[in-house]
């Protein structure tokens, strides 16, 4: 699993992305793990595939754009997994 320590989650998408879209991203993210709420996931899944939509495609990508797109799908992942067990005995 990708590795990246938490303050350097901006300068890694903003190598590659826009910073401010890189920021909501971030936050958006932020929000979904701190709330638990299927709305905020939603939101900040949403702001990550509209990210990586912005990149080529991975083939294509140059090493700090390939980061950038590990990264958005790892916190994404991670924000999912959070979700999720907040919520499997309810799911289940």
């Amino acid at each position: 699993m990708l590795s990246i320590p938490r303050e350097q989650h901006s300068p890694v998408l903003a190598a590659a992305l826009p910073s401010a879209e890189s920021d909501a991203f971030l936050s958006a993210r932020d929000r979904a793990v701190a709330t638990a709420a299927e709305a905020d996931l939603r939101a900040a899944i949403l702001v990550g595939r509209s990210l990586l939509a912005r990149l080529p495609l991975r083939s294509q990508r140059t090493p700090a754009q390939k980061r950038a797109g590990d990264t958005i799908v790892h916190l994404t992942a991670d924000a999912a997994w959070r979700f999720f067990r907040c919520h499997a005995v309810s799911m289940y």
